[in-house]
């Protein structure tokens, strides 16, 4: 690969890859690894010639591995699957409080989705499932789940930021999707993954209490509200003990 007229060889780029995924980093999508370490050695092209020092090489490692944590590293906080932060508090009696706004819907794609897609029969109805997550093991596990149960669904690894056109279904979940997108990137981000999702509805959540369940003093993103006013889209707020849903119209 050539980076400004540098040439890292592929056998490097994998080594750096592997020394990047090990321990708690090993489930992080390896599209993803690459793409952060090309884009530091883009940054910083003149590394390329280093990278063969050991001093340079674990630097790399660390660097990339640290804008990697801050962007997904809260949400991984997890001893099992069964015990991942994004769902194990999440009250399920939601979906019908949701889907008695937006009607049942034959589709859904689920952005950023954890393994949310886990909790399929709490649905209440039998869609279409497509979902989007860059945490490899729980990728596997959900399309595992899909097939066990005879579920029309996939889940795809996949970082969403790269998805230029997404597929047209009734329903787009974002849950708690947001928080991490706006821990490495602006709020112009979340504005564009808002208008791309490709349905008649949008559900939108966000925390309203801590990793370590203190409640926030200000659960309410009074930002996300003026950029929905902006956008001049309708919504709803639906309050749960912990999260807060923005059943939005699109």
């Amino acid at each position: 690969m050539k980076i400004y007229r540098r040439e890292i060889s592929t056998e490097k780029l994998n080594s750096i890859i592997n020394s990047v995924k090990k321990g708690k980093y090993q489930e992080i999508a390896k599209e993803k690894v690459k793409k952060e370490i090309v884009k530091q050695l883009r940054n910083n092209p003149a590394l390329i010639d280093k990278i063969e020092k050991k001093k340079h090489f674990d630097e790399l490692v660390k660097s990339v591995r640290r804008e990697l944590y801050r962007g997904i590293g809260i949400f991984n906080k997890k001893a099992n699957l069964k015990k991942h932060y994004s769902t194990q508090e999440r009250d399920y009696d939601v979906y019908l409080s949701i889907f008695n706004i937006t009607g049942f819907p034959k589709k859904i794609v689920d952005l950023g989705s954890g393994i949310n897609p886990l909790s399929y029969d709490k649905l209440g109805c039998k869609p279409e499932y497509v979902a989007y997550e860059i945490n490899e093991e729980y990728v596997k596990e959900i399309n595992s789940f899909f097939k066990k149960e005879k579920i029309k669904g996939k889940a795809t690894v996949k970082d969403i930021l790269d998805i230029k056109r997404f597929p047209k279904a009734d329903v787009y979940f974002m849950f708690k999707l947001l928080e991490s997108v706006e821990l490495v990137k602006s709020h112009k981000i979340s504005e564009e993954l808002v208008k791309k999702a490709n349905c008649k509805w949008l559900i939108v959540s966000f925390a309203t209490t801590t990793i370590s369940g203190k409640e926030m003093n200000v659960p309410r993103r009074r930002w996300f509200e003026l950029m929905l006013n902006r956008l001049q889209l309708e919504y709803q707020i639906i309050n749960t003990n912990n999260e807060m849903f923005y059943v939005i119209n699109k």
